[in-house]
């Protein structure tokens, strides 16, 4: 009884956790920062597209490799993947709107095309692109490289590491909202997989994923921080988030797409899970 109290008392404190401090949290308005340390212009980069072209990266080769690579079979596994994706994305949406309404981060109208509602709509986009990459990544190496001894060795005390890091982050970082917001979300998600999701077994594997989904993260995300253009496609207010950049990346930026891409990943291997065991119940039954 106890524990099943608990199932619900996680979410629910955390939810009640980020409204109390975004009630009792005042986000300093216009305060968003255009100016970062560019690497190196690219000009192409300058146009209003660039968001547009940008989930061509990642979407170009996973679809052509979902569709002609037939030994991952991927395109199998999408009956559960877009129910994922879309589940999380609903969450990140609401999420991303409310951030951006409030002033703790926005978007450069000059790289991106139109918006629906205050987001762009290749933001709106973004939530299904990046993990549906990440999710590609994840399945190929189950099938590639099955074998993943060192983060199945470390992937308890990982865990609970991981925990209690997002969980301090928050707690001594409460004055910011980016920072203190996302680490809670990312603490609870987790918290709540590693004691509550008996049905799936995948922390080590999106570990492992997590560490090779960086490079993409680092290309597309330098990208839209403004790495090689002359202003950031996403700006931030320097006062909510911890001021600290992996060159233009915000370090909570690394948070933020952990709670993204573990959430998806524990959906879709729970939706599978579900599918599996309502095809074995038919398989029974005839």
């Amino acid at each position: 009884m106890k524990k099943q109290l608990l199932r619900y008392l996680i979410p629910l404190l955390s939810l009640a956790a980020i409204i109390w401090h975004s009630a009792t949290h005042a986000v300093k308005t216009n305060n968003l920062l255009y100016d970062v340390n560019e690497l190196g212009r690219v000009s192409v980069f300058e146009t209003r597209g660039l968001y547009f072209f940008l989930h061509l990266i990642p979407l170009i080769p996973i679809l052509t490799f979902s569709l002609f690579d037939k030994k991952i079979q991927f395109p199998k596994t999408w009956r559960a993947l877009f129910p994922a994706l879309f589940v999380v994305a609903v969450v990140f949406w609401i999420w991303d709107a409310w951030k951006t309404a409030i002033g703790v981060w926005g978007f450069n109208d000059r790289y991106f095309t139109i918006k629906i509602g205050n987001l762009p709509i290749e933001e709106w986009g973004f939530f299904f692109t990046f993990p549906w990459a990440i999710l590609f990544f994840y399945h190929s190496l189950h099938y590639y490289v099955p074998q993943n001894r060192f983060f199945r060795a470390i992937e308890y005390p990982l865990s609970i590491g991981l925990i209690l890091f997002f969980f301090g982050i928050a707690v001594f970082n409460w004055g910011k909202t980016y920072t203190a917001t996302t680490s809670i979300a990312a603490g609870a998600v987790l918290l709540w997989q590693f004691l509550f999701d008996t049905e799936t077994d995948f922390r080590a594997d999106f570990y492992r994923v997590y560490i090779v989904g960086l490079a993409p993260f680092l290309l597309v995300n330098g990208i839209l921080t403004g790495i090689a253009t002359e202003q950031p496609v996403v700006v931030y207010n320097p006062e909510e988030y911890l001021g600290i950049r992996f060159f233009t990346i915000p370090l909570d930026d690394f948070i933020y797409n952990f709670a993204l891409l573990f959430s998806v990943t524990m959906f879709y291997e729970w939706f599978k899970a579900k599918q599996a065991l309502a095809n074995n119940k038919r398989s029974e039954a005839v």
